[in-house]
């Protein structure tokens, strides 16, 4: 019966209450010694301690002895290495993508549904990878088999990923698009406050951002924002994201003081919540660094991209996704300074990044060009 209150906290959101009924759950069927019951609370209790953010004590819980024992196909064992493999993505673990491949690869002889949750995993990794053409075409077979199981979550899930590849291709248009179908998607099932529906509200507030829909952006992520505070009591990523999206709205409004209110917010929050050097916390950085510049705080803005260029070599991140913003950005705090030596040196020697593409190029040479040559030179 604990269980069972369990999943229907763990449902509609409640993860404290989730969190703590299925710890006494787990406790009692470790305390009846019943193995098949003990291995089903055990991922209960995993799947609560991933949603709550403690990614580390997740996986230990719910690791999978190997090799596999692949002739006795179980939909728990399936479940287990899903679950882990999403857990090792978040954690920033360069294995996710071999343990999605080997969740999906065992999920498919089980049925279409766990197929699909797993492939959605994989495919979530590919992304996360650079790979978006192999990622896209994932996540479109797993929106595929969601919707022919009538699964509505799950293909609003995967749209809302659908979208993001959009976005992170520039096609600002049909990520909007697609985050509104998910949304709607989603709140047709349930109309609740639930992670789910704050993480679409979420993106679709970042794409309004970055479509210069300041107003609804602004007001998408004061509900994404909300709604996550009730859910999470403690620091967590999925407050931190949109709280730092908003940080950047407010500093195109002009509202600098809220704006690196909200950012550094952010930042403290990601820092306690991951406990080591995240994507996120340099993604977060990057934005502190740009609003502080929109603000005419040029040193301390150095400090912030400093900071997130830090944050990158802790995590070996070379991707120009990072490394071309960063010198941007450093480079006008220079210029506000009027150090544009300082400011032409950074834009060339980051010209020379590894692998960099001719869109990144291209922003690099355009940041170069728009230099005020005419000041004094420091």
């Amino acid at each position: 019966m604990m269980a069972v209150f369990g999943n229907v906290y763990l449902t509609i959101g409640a993860l404290t209450e989730a969190e703590s009924t299925l710890r006494q759950a787990l406790d009692a069927a470790l305390e009846s010694g019943d193995p098949e019951l003990i291995d089903e609370s055990e991922f209960q209790y995993g799947a609560a301690l991933s949603h709550l953010g403690d990614l580390d004590r997740a996986a230990k819980l719910l690791e999978v002895e190997r090799p596999l024992d692949l002739p006795g196909r179980d939909p728990l064992v399936a479940r287990r290495l899903t679950l882990l493999a999403e857990i090792c993505l978040n954690l920033g673990d360069p294995d996710a993508i071999d343990r999605a491949l080997e969740a999906t690869r065992y999920a498919e002889t089980i049925d279409s549904v766990s197929a699909a949750k797993a492939r959605f995993v994989y495919a979530a990794a590919l992304r996360r990878s650079g790979q978006l053409d192999n990622a896209e075409a994932e996540f479109q077979l797993a929106a595929d088999a969601f919707t022919e199981a009538d699964d509505p979550i799950g293909t609003s899930t995967a749209v809302n990923s659908l979208a993001a590849i959009a976005r992170a291709r520039g096609d600002l248009e049909r990520a909007e698009t697609l985050y509104r179908e998910a949304l709607g998607l989603r709140r047709r099932v349930d109309g609740r406050p639930h992670p789910q529906t704050a993480v679409i509200l979420s993106n679709l507030g970042r794409t309004l951002f970055l479509r210069d829909d300041f107003s609804g952006a602004l007001a998408t992520l004061d509900e994404a924002v909300a709604m996550l505070r009730v859910i999470y009591t403690e620091p967590h990523v999925r407050v931190a994201i949109p709280l730092a999206t908003r940080g950047r709205v407010l500093s195109e409004l002009d509202r600098h003081g809220d704006a690196e209110k909200n950012l550094t917010e952010a930042v403290e929050m990601l820092r306690v919540a991951t406990g080591r050097p995240h994507p996120f916390t340099a993604t977060s950085l990057l934005d502190l660094g740009h609003a502080l510049n929109h603000a005419g705080e040029a040193s301390r803005a150095i400090d912030a991209f400093r900071d997130a260029e830090r944050e990158c070599d802790e995590l070996g991140l070379q991707s120009e996704n990072y490394r071309v913003p960063i010198a941007i950005g450093i480079a006008e705090a220079l210029e506000q300074l009027g150090r544009v030596d300082e400011a032409e040196a950074v834009l060339t020697e980051a010209r020379t990044l590894p692998g960099i593409t001719d869109a990144g190029l291209q922003r690099l040479d355009e940041s170069l060009a728009a230099l005020e040559t005419d000041q004094p030179r420091r």
